[in-house]
């Protein structure tokens, strides 16, 4: 009888344990490290990296000394997931890059490819064409805005119908606001501003480092950094707010509102990913004290889902990594599914190097939340890691790309398989 009650027991505890919302980690198949930037003299800083069509992706960066051109590769995936380089272009020629972000690529829906990028007071722009042959067209190198805050960090998307919004860190009566314009890519490769306009609604803090992501029915979220003490009364917090693009060209704003929940440490360098059925995923950083009365990096994030309304639904506040994070861009977010996220993000430790991180989040019924362990990005652990990005480039395949220091631009391709 005790043999069949244990029997009956741990019957009921498999079952509940595979019935359970817990659910295994998805699978992850990494494949060989490859050199983003081989054979160039500079070793490259500030890379990005977005899918094109079929098996293309480009690949972008920086030089890493003067004269600090954007530059870029084609990268074809083969049939054994290795990854076949193309040539090197110029993508800036008289406009060098500067400020803290790397150079943003977006692909338009005509396959054109928009590189968004900043120097010190400036915000410039050019539109490539990629034909199937690797043979590249430039479209003139156009300077969008001039005379605005030291540290635009610009960021953009583009909407369902073809229109380009790009967001910046500009002036807002002689503190730190964020700014906007919308318009259209032309066919000489020619951005044609239809409007301008200030994001932030609150005026009492410097606000900077905005991000923006572009949803279905012409609306976009902005997210950035705030010090507005409705946000963080001890610091810095994350701001967002929806505007709705519609095709007549008014913008029409909803409230601002306040992304995290926890308010008592210092937030900053937000993203933001959408998601199916009006869902989407804001991460950040942190600064909290450890035992030694010590100021340590964390990040964390927030799922929440937009109404009808402009107003958004959030869950409760995760921790995506709590001690050792480092570095001074976002926390990078690619879609495995419809309901998990792969996050990186730049990891340190002492005396050991650490490197570039991710982990699988899935976001479950009732607001749970589910993770996979911890994994390394990188094959070989260098020196130094700090900006990277991820583009997701099939339904498993993820392609994560990270400088180093005295090394260059270095890339790696992930396959997630989900149960």
């Amino acid at each position: 009888m005790y043999i069949l009650n244990t029997t009956f027991l741990y019957i009921l505890v498999a079952c509940f344990i595979y019935l359970s919302p817990v659910t295994k980690a998805s699978e992850v198949n990494a494949f060989d490290e490859f050199l983003v930037t081989e054979g160039e003299w500079s070793k490259g800083v500030k890379p990005n990296v977005v899918a094109l069509d079929g098996n293309r992706v480009l690949f972008s960066w920086a030089d890493s000394s003067y004269p600090y051109k954007v530059k870029g590769r084609v990268g074809t995936i083969n049939l054994d997931n290795s990854i076949s380089l193309g040539s090197v272009n110029n993508i800036s020629d008289s406009y060098r890059l500067g400020g803290w972000t790397p150079a943003e690529t977006k692909l338009l829906n005509d396959g054109r490819v928009a590189v968004i990028w900043s120097n010190t007071y400036e915000v410039y722009l050019r539109v490539l064409t990629i034909d199937p042959n690797g043979s590249w067209h430039l479209g003139p190198e156009q300077k969008i805005i001039s005379k605005q805050s030291s540290v635009p960090q610009p960021d953009a998307a583009v909407l369902s119908d073809g229109r380009l919004v790009v967001a910046w860190t500009g002036y807002d009566e002689q503190i730190f606001g964020i700014s906007a314009s919308v318009g259209v890519v032309n066919a000489n490769g020619v951005f044609v501003e239809h409007d301008n306009f200030q994001v932030n609604q609150l005026s009492q803090s410097v606000q900077n480092a905005p991000r923006v992501a572009a949803m279905a029915n012409d609306r976009v979220v902005f997210t950035w950094i705030t010090n507005d003490p409705s946000a963080d009364s001890q610091g810095s917090g994350i701001a967002a707010r929806v505007a709705d693009f519609s095709t007549l060209g008014s913008v029409k704003f909803e409230n601002e509102f306040t992304v995290n929940q926890e308010q008592v440490r210092a937030q900053f360098y937000p993203n933001i990913l959408v998601l199916s059925d009006n869902r989407l995923v804001f991460s950040w950083k942190g600064y909290k004290q450890n035992g030694s009365g010590n100021n340590q990096m964390y990040a964390s994030g927030r799922i929440g889902s937009l109404t009808n309304t402009g107003i958004i639904n959030f869950a409760s506040e995760f921790m995506i990594s709590d001690h050792f994070v480092q570095g001074s861009e976002p926390v990078d977010l690619s879609v495995v599914n419809d309901n998990e996220v792969l996050f990186i993000w730049t990891q340190y430790g002492y005396p050991e190097k650490i490197g570039v991180k991710g982990k699988i989040v899935e976001f479950l019924q009732n607001d749970y939340i589910d993770e996979s362990s911890v994994f390394p990005i990188e094959q070989t652990v260098q020196d130094n890691q700090n900006f990277h990005s991820i583009s997701k480039v099939s339904d498993k395949l993820h392609l994560v790309v990270w400088d180093s220091k005295g090394l260059g631009v270095n890339g790696r391709l992930f396959e997630i398989i989900s149960d």
